[in-house]
């Protein structure tokens, strides 16, 4: 099982976070054409628009364009960079989830929507900007915890909203006898 580093705290603590600011993440990569090809021929898509420039300006885009669902490809922070120290086996993400002070020892996601606004056009760079949304406490057969729900908006380089998903997380402690 991997684990997610979780900030200790009350249920006072995350209450106190909400509406604000809970990370800003940089994306390590720009939106690249050798990516967007690898997505294209993963899922065997044949999408002119991130294929070609002409299918791309076409359909109206300036120039070619990512896949809206690669969103957070372009806007996740890196693992790891040179002379940082190695990375433990199983590592998740470099996400903000953890980030919030509150109670409980585990964390389970419980739901993600997703709006897409303006287009990614090859070059551009995504920012994550998280904020935490609402903190619900909750007693479930898997044990008490609180849901933390998270607005992430992906903006690129000029500010523009690219991408806002919505998600919420269980975090509890685990019942007796509950799987963690």
């Amino acid at each position: 099982m991997t684990a997610l580093a979780m900030a200790p705290g009350t249920l006072a603590d995350a209450r106190a976070l909400v509406g604000t600011t809970i990370a800003v993440l940089e994306g390590a990569d720009p939106v690249d054409p050798a990516m967007i090809r690898h997505h294209l021929e993963a899922f065997e898509w044949d999408y002119g628009p991130a294929a070609d420039e002409d299918a791309a300006r076409a359909a109206g885009y300036r120039t070619r364009v990512a896949p809206a669902a690669m969103y957070m490809t372009f806007g996740m922070p890196s693992y790891w960079a040179p002379g940082a120290p190695t990375i433990a086996p199983l590592t998740l993400a470099p996400l903000a989830f953890g980030r919030v002070p509150a109670p409980g020892s585990a964390m389970l996601a419980t739901g993600t929507s997703v709006e897409f606004h303006e287009p990614m056009y090859v070059g551009d760079r995504l920012t994550a900007t998280w904020v935490l949304a609402a903190v619900t406490p909750k007693r479930l057969a898997i044990g008490d915890g609180v849901f933390l729900d998270f607005e992430i908006t992906y903006r690129n380089q000029d500010g523009a909203a690219v991408a806002v998903e919505r998600t919420s997380t269980f975090r509890y402690d685990p019942a007796p006898g509950a799987a963690a």
